[in-house]
């Protein structure tokens, strides 16, 4: 049977002997290793999900801009075209005022953005009052024209035409000050606004 010896003596001369300096700062040193390696990988985790969380805001800043863009680009030329075409076949006396017209023909218009972001879930995103605009700004433009198809359509054309420029001076509007947050948004997170911004777009 071995002799008993006291633990202090049986650790004497080995490395967990903490009566040796270089021994002790040797296991501090340790230590502070385990400890800077959890904190940093805290910290890069941390830092990842961050980057993440504004890489995703970002991508959906972008996403909203370029669909509202879109979307205010087919509004504002359908409205112009109804407002060109309405131009030409309204009569005009002297002083200005409309008295008759010279055709009921008026061109198609186009809604696939419309109709694209109708059946997108990811266009919930978007304000929802400017959807909701553009949908009624859609029927109403639809119902106007039929009516200025029908057997007496002077007024409803004249109707039609004070309603091309109401959108000019409204919807449109709303549009370019939503866009324009979203463009200082982007520029807020670093980001370069799209050539084709809000600026650039037709009135």
């Amino acid at each position: 049977m071995l002799p008993y010896r006291p633990l202090r003596s049986f650790l004497r001369g080995s490395i967990v002997d903490f009566s040796q300096k270089q021994n002790l700062i040797f296991w501090v040193s340790q230590v502070m290793v385990i400890l800077a390696t959890i904190i940093g990988v805290y910290l890069a985790s941390a830092s990842s999900v961050r980057n993440l969380v504004d890489f995703n805001e970002l991508a959906r800043v972008e996403k909203n801009y370029k669909s509202l863009l879109a979307l205010r680009e087919e509004v504002a030329f359908n409205n112009q075209l109804i407002k060109q075409r309405l131009e030409v076949i309204l009569v005009r006396n002297e002083d200005g005022k409309i008295v008759a017209h010279n055709g009921k023909h008026f061109p198609e218009l186009t809604w696939f953005i419309y109709d694209v972001l109708s059946k997108d879930i990811d266009s919930l995103e978007l304000p929802p009052t400017l959807l909701v605009e553009t949908s009624r700004y859609r029927m109403n433009l639809i119902d106007n024209i039929d009516r200025a198809k029908q057997a007496y359509p002077l007024n409803a054309m004249i109707e039609l035409y004070d309603y091309t420029t109401e959108i000019e001076s409204q919807l449109l509007v709303s549009f370019d000050n939503q866009l324009l947050r979203y463009e200082q948004l982007l520029a807020e997170k670093g980001a370069s606004v799209p050539d084709q911004s809000v600026n650039s777009s037709p009135k």
